[in-house]
């Protein structure tokens, strides 16, 4: 399986490195590729993380799944519409989406997720429409669908992943070597 990972600048390095650290441990996928249209050097929001993308024409028929971390680099993903259209191609041809933070709301605004869709994502401010569907929970799975609360679900998201992907004994064995506990 490949992943492709959507980043854009101040992209929250908790959810970023803490989701990648727990996937390359699992050993998920063969191939990760970091996209920007604009092929940067993407710096976190918390300056702990430089990520350089590239923006060479993708084959997303290549790539199983796609993440997008969120942060404050989820303003940039309103605004692209490239990105956008990337992750409505991944939607559209049932390929698995992981989303975490301000970026499952950024999915709905964009109509990539509907109010059918149940999801976790940051609690913006008071007027902003989120889907009928969204809730508080730190992660939720939806069919090909993993989101994440905030940087504090970045464990427990990553983790999903991996129960998604590989089943629960995989993700329970996998989780008791994260606790230290080899029994």
């Amino acid at each position: 399986m490949n992943l492709l990972v959507l980043i854009h600048n101040k992209f929250n390095d908790i959810e970023y490195t803490t989701t990648l650290s727990i996937i390359n441990s699992a050993k998920l996928f063969n191939k990760i590729v970091h996209y920007n249209k604009d092929a940067i050097i993407a710096e976190g929001q918390s300056f702990v993380s430089k990520v350089q993308t590239q923006n060479q024409e993708l084959n997303l028929d290549d790539f199983d799944a796609i993440f997008i971390p969120g942060g404050a680099g989820a303003k940039e993903l309103r605004n692209d519409k490239k990105a956008l259209s990337i992750i409505r191609y991944f939607k559209d041809n049932n390929k698995y989406i992981f989303a975490i933070c301000d970026a499952p709301n950024v999915l709905y605004e964009n109509n990539i997720f509907n109010d059918e869709t149940i999801y976790s994502s940051y609690p913006l401010r008071d007027n902003f429409k989120f889907g009928k569907n969204r809730n508080e929970n730190i992660v939720n799975t939806f069919q090909k669908i993993v989101t994440g609360r905030s940087p504090e679900a970045a464990l427990y998201f990553g983790i999903e992943i991996v129960r998604l992907l590989k089943g629960n004994e995989y993700a329970n064995e996998f989780q008791k070597y994260l606790k230290g506990r080899f029994n």
